[in-house]
């Protein structure tokens, strides 16, 4: 009997006391439990299998339950536009209140983030709220230059794009030209430029120099975005062409010696990450983004699509991908302990599939996006809280993503946007969704939400920050 129970425990979800917060098991119940008969009356055997299978039953999954319909023909639900705007603005003013008060952590979860937030909402603005923000914003960005000055960490730092210097670097010189401030843009970029030199050597950052928080591929992608909101690329083609290679020599000098399956391969402090934050994803992602380097290395292109139909591979049947490689075959998660986050999952491979299908216009890339909107629908609502790294808003941004995608012919994706936009004042999100460390940053709180419920203003034009999947390298 003991022994059959103990394989039911072990159906329920694995080691008794591995997951303890999934699982509030005491260890006087498993030797009640294993006890001999005279030691137990029936009740309290069976009181103690009832304990337990409620707890197994109703363990919080990583996910909330979604309350709504999916859309049908005739229950064109959209959100009230009115109402998405005046929450934005009202966690513009707490971001700025809040949440541009601190460095450390750089465009990820520092102040600067919260200068981005602006930048990357303007154009939907009044005139008076550009006047009235704007003065916020350079002082969330000054507030991020005096951090550095004090902290002016190791040379290493310098390329990073989320957690290092260089996207604080763009951003400046961004914020320079919407103010006419000229010698601020002129000083930013001159050190956005050098910093490509310190991440032209292949092994510049030994944990891993290739991922896009602090690696190569948010440098390049800082580049790309510094061309789209400039008008033109300020990093001289010789700078971004090593760069670039030293990405794909990277990926192929570790893919050998590892014996990969995948011919361009990754490694952050060990770990061979797939997702958008460390791994293969988003690196491949911003390699084909670079058409020209493409054009002129026919070997690189090969193995850089060859690599991508690879991660194609490892898309399983709810259409999520594993977060590293160590999570394939028999060791893969449990289907209730996915992570169904931009960082390590679907929601940001969409990007990599989405940016494929337009290079290449092969369907099944296309295909793979749907699979990922299907998988957000039904498992997106996180409990991690609202932001786009690991929450509600970054999951709803792919629906906007495959709105774009589909030229905004399936209305279905607009819907869903917009449901996850209304769950973000759902009274069961408020009460029990968890609280990020950093609740106003741009990747995890309230600044990259308030990128989110703009976008939905406009969503022909709709972007992840920083991931606009029609800017090519020019």
């Amino acid at each position: 009997m003991t022994f059959a129970f103990t394989r039911i425990l072990n159906s329920l979800g694995g080691s008794l006391f591995s997951q303890t917060p999934q699982f509030p098991f005491n260890k006087d119940s498993v030797r009640l439990l294993q006890a001999s008969p005279p030691a137990r009356s029936t009740s309290q055997f069976l009181g103690v299998i009832e304990s337990f299978l409620n707890s197994a039953m109703s363990r919080q999954r990583r996910w909330f339950d979604n309350p709504y319909p999916d859309y049908q023909p005739g229950n064109e639900q959209l959100p009230n536009l009115e109402n998405v705007r005046k929450l934005a603005l009202e966690k513009v003013e707490k971001v700025f209140e809040h949440g541009a008060r601190d460095g450390d952590g750089a465009l990820y979860v520092g102040a600067v983030g919260c200068a981005y937030m602006l930048l990357h909402i303007f154009d939907k603005l009044t005139v008076e709220e550009r006047k009235r923000l704007l003065p916020l914003a350079f002082n969330a960005f000054q507030l991020q230059s005096v951090y550095f000055q004090r902290n002016p960490g190791k040379q290493t730092d310098e390329p990073g794009f989320l957690l290092g210097k260089s996207g604080h670097y763009a951003v400046g010189a961004v914020l320079g030209q919407l103010t006419g401030n000229q010698q601020l843009t002129n000083d930013c970029l001159q050190s956005f430029i050098a910093a490509a030199n310190v991440c032209k050597p292949i092994d510049f950052f030994k944990p891993g120099g290739d991922e896009f928080l602090v690696g190569r591929s948010g440098y390049l992608c800082g580049a790309l975005w510094l061309q789209q909101k400039l008008g033109y690329q300020p990093v001289p083609k010789e700078d971004l062409k090593a760069v670039w290679n030293a990405v794909f020599e990277s990926g192929k000098r570790y893919s050998k010696l590892n014996k990969s399956p995948s011919p361009l391969m990754f490694s952050y402090y060990q770990t061979e990450y797939l997702g958008a934050a460390h791994g293969l994803s988003s690196i491949l992602q911003i390699l084909i983004s670079f058409p020209v380097f493409l054009n002129e290395n026919p070997e690189a292109a090969t193995t850089i699509k060859a690599s991508i139909d690879f991660y194609h591979t490892l898309q399983d049947q709810t259409g999520n991908f594993p977060c590293a490689m160590d999570e394939l075959g028999r060791k893969a998660r449990h289907p209730d302990e996915m992570l169904v986050h931009w960082c390590h999952g679907a929601p940001g491979a969409i990007y990599l599939f989405a940016k494929a299908n337009k290079v290449y216009g092969e369907q099944k890339y296309l295909d793979a996006c749907l699979k990922c909107g299907d998988l957000m629908w039904n498992r997106g609502l996180l409990r991690k809280g609202p932001g786009i790294c690991h929450g509600v808003a970054g999951n709803g941004y792919v629906f906007l993503v495959l709105n774009r995608l589909l030229e905004g012919k399936d209305p279905k994706q607009l819907y869903r946007a917009g449901k996850f936009a209304e769950f973000l004042e759902c009274p069961q999100f408020l009460k029990e969704a968890n609280r990020p460390d950093c609740p106003y940053s741009l990747y995890e709180g309230w600044a990259g939400t308030v990128c989110f419920l703009m976008d939905l203003l406009q969503p022909e034009a709709a972007e992840f920050p920083f991931f606009n999947l029609d800017v090519n390298y020019a």
